[in-house]
């Protein structure tokens, strides 16, 4: 079995980490308009792939990103609430607990 980790696209509240106060909460786990552009142009680079299922944390930015790249791929999509991811310095971290193990995966911010 192939898992691909994905991250999301980029949020609106990536677009304002160094602007405090600017933006709604209730948008800040939006995707913006770049977002959306990145998770469907992953969902066309993903569908040579022959991908089966879509496995999504329960973060908004999370959601909209598989509901972009489904656009393309069409396919059955679970939201598992033990998914989430972990910031740490300059990296981030899919923590995913299942049973008594933890499967990691770390992604490398620029």
């Amino acid at each position: 079995m192939r898992v691909y980790f994905v991250r999301h696209g980029e949020s609106v509240g990536n677009t304002l980490e160094n602007k405090p106060g600017t933006i709604h909460k209730k948008d800040y786990d939006k995707l913006s308009e770049l977002g959306w552009n990145q998770s469907r142009k992953l969902g066309k680079r993903l569908k040579r792939e022959h991908l089966t299922h879509i496995v999504v944390s329960k973060l908004n930015r999370a959601q909209e990103t598989a509901e972009a790249i489904n656009e393309t791929l069409h396919l059955p999509t679970d939201t598992l609430p033990y998914i989430h991811e972990h910031k740490a310095a300059r990296s981030y971290f899919c923590l995913i607990r299942l049973k008594q193990q933890i499967l990691v995966s770390r992604f490398l911010t620029t």
